[in-house]
């Protein structure tokens, strides 16, 4: 997918709730021995833009941001493994429980987790994953949040002492 380079053609080419780009990530070998399991890298930037249809309701992805996919337990990876149709959905859930924000009008503004997690519901319709799969995956991190009682902002923690002990690890390349 070409991304398009005016806010009226891009307006044009996406519905009011989709990806901007198509997803793209790296096996990263370090943080992956570091943490414990596999993670990747996004390559480039991507946004997701919420149903606004100003185009002006949107949540940015940096290229470099350290994702584990779809974190699913490995019992049920036949069905659903870490990657699938789901997983830049995947990746922007995560980035939304690690950051609880996104731009409106230009300006960063909060969200709730309830907020981040129908994003991830309604990211997977974006990428026509299928219904039966939308909902048992938004159920899953749904009853997760739950039964953990995360309410807020949720980093794991592996990770976060990963990206604490190298932050030249976080991302700061170019975005969108």
């Amino acid at each position: 997918m070409t991304v398009p380079s005016t806010p009226a053609a891009l307006k044009a080419a996406i519905s009011f709730e989709d990806f901007n780009a198509l997803v793209a990530v790296d096996y990263d070998e370090k943080a992956s021995a570091y943490i414990g399991h596999d993670y990747w890298r996004t390559t480039r930037a991507f946004r997701y833009y919420f149903n606004d249809p100003s185009l002006t309701t949107y949540v940015e992805v940096p290229a470099g941001y350290l994702t584990d996919g779809a974190t699913v337990p490995r019992l049920f990876w036949n069905i659903l493994p870490p990657w699938g149709r789901y997983g830049q959905a995947a990746i922007l859930h995560d980035y939304l429980r690690e950051h609880l924000t996104k731009v409106v009008k230009g300006q960063t503004v909060s969200m709730s987790r309830p907020e981040a997690d129908k994003a991830f519901k309604e990211g997977m319709k974006a990428l026509a994953v299928p219904r039966w799969k939308r909902n048992v995956m938004y159920i899953a991190v749904v009853a997760y949040a739950t039964l953990r009682g995360i309410k807020g902002v949720d980093i794991d923690s592996s990770k976060a002492a990963y990206l604490a002990k190298y932050p030249d690890a976080i991302a700061t390349l170019p975005t969108v």
